[in-house]
């Protein structure tokens, strides 16, 4: 057992300084999460100081999984504040933008259904109205209509507005 552990009667004030140091710098990436910068500053600080404190691979590999383990507590304590403490008030948005609120995310085109317009451009399938002076993207169920033609809105999903041929008059 104390070949697996004898590191710690071999830890210099220096290799216990980049240790303490990379430790640090990974607690500070993983509570404020950047670009990985400070997080690779970390781990170098950390492997510098167990390439100087092991003597042998196997300490050093077992230095390795305690850091790695320590680092995994860390994020998991990490985690659970910011989703279950205060911190998470203020990192998570809890307001819905809903109709009812005033959001409106897409216009509602409905009261357009019925309406007759003028082809501006060949529709096939897709292509653009005329309706009351407002130009529309507009799609037929699959046929192509001229330029120019009569066209009436069938229906309306979304956005989409589907329109056909007008036949009247």
């Amino acid at each position: 057992m104390a070949e697996f552990f004898g590191f710690v009667e071999n830890i210099d004030v220096l290799p216990a300084i980049f240790l303490i140091v990379g430790l640090v710098l990974l607690i500070i990436e993983a509570c404020l999460p950047n670009f990985g910068i400070v997080g690779i500053m970390g781990i170098i600080c950390a492997l510098i100081g167990i390439f100087m404190t092991a003597e042998t691979l196997l300490q050093g590999i077992v230095m390795f999984l305690i850091l790695v383990a320590f680092v995994a507590i860390v994020f998991a304590i990490t985690i659970h504040v910011a989703t279950k403490g205060r911190l998470s008030k203020k990192l998570i948005i809890r307001d819905t933008q809903s109709t009812d609120n005033g959001y409106i995310g897409v216009k509602d085109m409905s009261a357009y259904i019925g309406k007759t317009g003028k082809a501006l451009t060949i529709l096939r399938p897709s292509g653009t109205g005329m309706f009351d002076g407002e130009k529309l993207d507009v799609v037929t169920n699959g046929g192509f209509i001229e330029e120019g033609k009569k066209i009436i809105i069938d229906t309306v999903e979304g956005i989409r507005i589907v329109v056909k041929e007008y036949k009247g008059e």
